[in-house]
């Protein structure tokens, strides 16, 4: 059965749930499989794929406390679509598919299945660009923040001892629409690879060395360009964008005061 599902796959690009379910409708016989696909516009679906999904939506799915969350970002050709009922619809149910399977990711083949259930009559290239399951590990909470145009999201982890929860969270929301707004890529500056840094320095010594700039000061201008690259690719390093004259890390000290208790960033999941 294994061999007839791969052969069947690899002949007309539906999922291994559609392949699997097309030879049992039809008693394993493989041409009348192939053309029980083509029926439901399922084979179709190889013929799109690799296509451009610029457009979407995000959905996210946190439990009542806070604890966990799934986040997931689907993508499609166009604005057109993403706007309909049907796209939304899917987007919600893999959604949900996601919250309550834990470790499944976007090559998970039930999600993909759910996909190609909906995609013909879509008539568009579908496909799960993010999956993502957040939980907590030990105290804290979980907050997320989705832009209006529905794509940009991010989720925030926070880990804290404090006793309130609630303003806690509205800390987590306010990382995360600084997340959005300022898309870092690290939170913590030492998170950057040194791969990263060493080749930033080479650039620096490069365009410094080209402007007839010496050695010696090229050397003391590293710190600067580092500082400035870190406040625009790591979280905690960023300006706040509720308060230019603060970074990220300052506002968190702020809060912690209100908090009680110290606060570490633990985690982002960003899209967008």
């Amino acid at each position: 059965m294994m061999d007839k599902i791969k052969s069947l796959r690899d002949a007309t690009g539906a999922g291994i749930m559609a392949c699997k379910s097309a030879l049992i409708e039809n008693n394993g016989d493989f041409d009348k499989a192939v053309e029980y696909l083509r029926k439901k516009g399922l084979a179709a679906a190889q013929k799109r794929a690799g296509r451009e999904t610029s457009e979407g939506c995000t959905r996210i799915k946190t439990d009542a406390r806070g604890m966990a969350a799934a986040l997931l970002n689907l993508g499609c050709e166009t604005d057109f679509v993403a706007k309909t009922d049907d796209f939304k619809s899917l987007a919600d149910r893999l959604v949900e598919h996601l919250f309550a399977n834990p470790g499944v990711t976007a090559e998970d083949e039930k999600l993909k299945a759910i996909v190609l259930e909906v995609a013909p009559k879509l008539g568009e290239h579908i496909d799960v660009k993010k999956a993502e399951y957040v939980k907590v590990n030990g105290k804290g909470a979980l907050s997320y923040y989705i832009h209006t145009d529905n794509k940009k999201a991010a989720i925030v982890e926070l880990q804290s001892d404090t006793a309130n929860v609630t303003k806690l969270q509205e800390l987590g929301k306010e990382l995360a629409l600084q997340a959005v707004a300022m898309t870092p890529s690290w939170v913590h500056r030492e998170e950057v690879p040194a791969s990263v840094i060493e080749s930033e320095k080479d650039i620096y010594r490069t365009q410094a060395a080209n402007e007839g700039k010496p050695a010696a000061a090229i050397e003391k201008m590293l710190e600067g360009r580092l500082r400035k690259f870190y406040e625009q690719n790591c979280l905690l390093d960023q300006i706040s964008i509720r308060d230019s004259k603060k970074t990220v890390s300052q506002f968190i000290a702020e809060a912690e005061k209100e908090l009680g208790a110290p606060v570490k960033v633990a985690r982002v999941e960003r899209v967008g």
